[in-house]
């Protein structure tokens, strides 16, 4: 039997000779690309067809953003089908427009085969392009076709076509103000988008490597690619996979990191791997690299196996200690995530009996609690032939949220199980808070409403930023929406500590039990590049952090909804990717040593509601 041909379509694009002779020519991006089209024809069995090849002369400003929309336009490409967009060539860091919102100052360009270094007036011919343009890009291209976009950019910042000569070039150019490209930042990185990207290189002190005429990155993940199959990886699985390549350091960024490649479905929550190493002080002990900020707790089981194709089990172990970043695996404790109850009702005893069971196999779940006495997180109640969710959460209740807008018939005992099961991640993610609270306070968070500001980039982009004669809507942590201003807004988090932290930042949707990513770093096998430098602010939604703004409405029938933005922030980079899910109502609606002083690390979260009205209600 035939297998039919994958439904992938890829865009690839090698620039390995430059027009201008201020900037030296690259050697091997050529093959790169070759090797990428091979693999897709070869390995995949993606028809020539699907692929679009863009090589030198052909690699402009004007070429790339028409093929990139060209995708969003093709009819062959279905709702879901994956895409894949492969760059080689010169990338590049710049100073950013003066009043532009930016961690380092800086913005990041792709360098396109016609670029001019002293700078062009010409919106067509002799630009880069942004990072923030490249996010609009596949912004628009998610919103036609879905978030299955893999963005692949192996990017070369030596001076030399060698890429590895340290005699690193100084282009002077203009974007709204004399800019400076400097050929130091090392940009292998690989992005898997949700229809906005962050251009972000993983070191700022690296450059690209080249062996036997190859990229060493391209080379190596092609390797890998062929060796575990794009059906068995995640993105996150890449990362961690990739052997080690000498001087580089391989970042992915997105929403979706746990997604298995190509595929937009996410990957199972049991399958979160773990390094596992014997304990050197204490035998029968293990410790696990990861701790409290990764979402671990006492009583934790952990499958153990010989290796990571999990074919091979070896045992279970739990967790008995716990640090922020670190685990020992001893004694169990059980801990429940949120509070359940299940309203008396035969109909109900399946569900009661199957959540039951899986509370006493120390599941992460609920503890099933009598009567609303118990203060419990969600109630389940029959009415008639269907059941409806209640939520008890009393910001939710005092603005007139007290039950999900969905429900489910009474028989369908797979479905409401399902919805209990997401509901036990949902309120345990929201619940989930370092008890020792180092960071309070260190950390603000504020909400503006956004409006253009006249000004445009060079692709007719109206620059956005915060209304200055409004007000930071974060009063009290809760933000006030009102549905009926068709408002935009963003956010500016601000690290008032001296240390560097990471910070993710989630949105909770108390409605629907969807946790939807606003911002999260990239993720790197080694040195990930902080969100927050000590003193400096993090823009979401508006400068160069190549997020979108967000809007806020109501659903059909809804007067109110609350949701809650949670920021997680730590000294260490914590991978949070796992924490995003989607509605569980999607398939059921409608429409021993002597202690020697360390760096303490340190994490922390921080939860702001969002209420939504309309009808002016938000003033009140």
């Amino acid at each position: 039997m035939v297998r039919p041909a994958p439904h992938l379509f890829a865009l690839v694009i090698d620039i390995d000779k430059y027009l201008s002779n201020g900037i030296r020519n690259l050697r091997g991006t050529d093959a790169d690309a070759d090797a990428v089209n091979e693999f897709l024809q070869k390995t995949l069995r993606v028809p020539k067809g699907q692929i679009k090849n863009l090589r030198n002369k052909e690699a402009t400003r004007v070429t790339i953003e028409t093929e990139i929309n060209n995708l969003g336009n093709n009819t062959a490409i279905k709702k879901g089908d994956p895409i894949l967009i492969f760059f080689a060539g010169h990338g590049t860091e710049t100073n950013a427009p003066s009043g532009w919102p930016s961690a380092n100052e800086k913005i990041q360009m792709l360098v396109l085969h016609d670029f001019i270094p002293s700078g062009s007036s010409d919106s067509k011919q002799g630009q880069g392009v942004l990072d923030v343009r490249l996010s609009h890009l596949l912004a628009d291209l998610a919103a036609k076709k879905s978030d299955n976009i893999t963005v692949i950019l192996d990017c070369y910042h030596s001076g030399s076509g060698t890429r590895t000569d340290d005699n690193d070039l100084l282009f002077a150019g203009s974007i709204s103000q004399k800019i400076i490209l400097s050929f130091k930042t090392s940009c292998m990185a690989l992005s898997q988008m949700l229809g906005r990207v962050s251009l972000q290189r993983d070191s700022r002190r690296q450059t690209a490597m080249e062996k036997h005429g190859r990229g060493v990155f391209t080379s190596a993940l092609l390797s890998l690619l062929r060796a575990k199959g794009v059906d068995k990886l995640t993105y996150k699985d890449v990362i961690t996979n990739l052997s080690n390549l000498h001087a580089q350091n391989t970042q992915c960024e997105g929403v979706h990191q746990s997604r298995r490649l190509f595929n937009s479905k996410v990957s199972s929550p049991q399958r979160e791997l773990y390094l596992i190493r014997a304990s050197s002080d204490t035998p029968g002990q293990y410790i696990v690299e990861a701790g409290e900020a990764h979402g671990i707790t006492k009583g934790a089981e952990f499958v153990v196996f010989a290796d990571r194709t999990m074919t091979s089990e070896i045992g279970t172990v739990v967790a008995s200690s716990i640090t922020a970043f670190t685990t020992t695996l001893g004694l169990a404790r059980d801990r429940a995530s949120a509070f359940l109850l299940i309203e008396p009702d035969e109909r109900l005893l399946g569900v009661f009996k199957k959540m039951a069971d899986e509370t006493q196999a120390g599941k992460r779940g609920f503890r099933l609690v009598n009567s609303r006495d118990d203060e419990p997180d969600l109630v389940v109640a029959a009415d008639g032939d269907v059941v409806h969710f209640e939520i008890m959460d009393e910001l939710c209740r005092q603005h007139g949220l007290t039950r999900m807008p969905f429900e489910v018939k009474i028989d369908d005992a797979d479905a409401i199980h399902r919805i209990l099961q997401s509901s036990a991640d949902f309120y345990w993610h929201l619940h989930r808070s370092n008890k020792r609270n180092p960071l309070t306070g260190k950390v603000t968070l504020e909400c503006m409403k956004l409006k253009g500001t006249g000004e445009y980039t060079k692709d007719l982009r109206e620059v956005l930023k915060p209304d200055f004669n409004g007000e930071n809507l974060n009063v009290g942590g809760v933000i006030m929406v009102d549905v009926d201003e068709d408002a935009i807004y963003g956010f500016q988090v601000t690290n008032t500590t001296s240390v560097p932290l990471y910070v993710s930042m989630f949105y909770f949707d108390v409605s629907d039990l969807s946790i939807s990513s606003y911002y999260q770093p990239g993720h790197a096998k080694r040195d990930t590049d902080v969100s927050l430098p000590p003193g400096d602010s993090l823009t979401i939604g508006y400068g160069a952090s190549g997020t979108v703004p967000h809007m806020y409405t109501l659903r059909k029938g809804q007067d109110v909804d609350v949701g809650f933005l949670k920021l997680f922030f730590s000294t260490e980079y914590v991978d949070l990717s796992g924490v995003v899910q989607n509605s569980p109502f999607d398939d059921v609606r409608q429409s021993g040593r002597p202690q020697v002083r360390k760096s303490l690390y340190l994490w922390h979260t921080m939860c702001v509601a969002v209420v939504q009205t309309k009808g002016g209600r938000a003033a009140s």
